[in-house]
């Protein structure tokens, strides 16, 4: 829901994101680091729990590198459409790192 407002707002509110001085670049790499840290954990716990691939940790930045095109500026599109593409690539993540039975 932030990024599709932030994408309302134009071109200016994608700029406002990106690294326009080095404490902003600085916080984003902090920022990728942890989220990183946070998916790789997610997943690795699944992956203990047996709902999960074995190798569903070594995706991450896969993961990761999908969810960012719902994010400015590569957001694009009406609401009804980013939604559903994201909805769809979502379902579609979560259905290639599940366990095979």
């Amino acid at each position: 829901d932030t990024f599709i407002e932030l994408n309302r707002q134009g071109d200016h509110a994608a700029q406002l994101l990106s690294n326009y001085c080095k404490a902003v670049e600085s916080a984003w790499r902090w920022y990728q680091t942890e989220q990183l840290a946070i998916v790789r954990a997610a997943l690795r716990d699944g992956v203990e729990a047996g709902a999960l691939r074995p190798d569903a940790e070594s995706l991450a930045e896969v993961i990761l590198r999908a969810c960012a095109t719902f994010a400015p500026p590569l957001l694009r599109g009406t609401e009804r459409q980013v939604r559903a593409d994201a909805e769809r690539l979502y379902t579609v993540l979560l259905e290639g790192v599940q366990a095979r039975a």
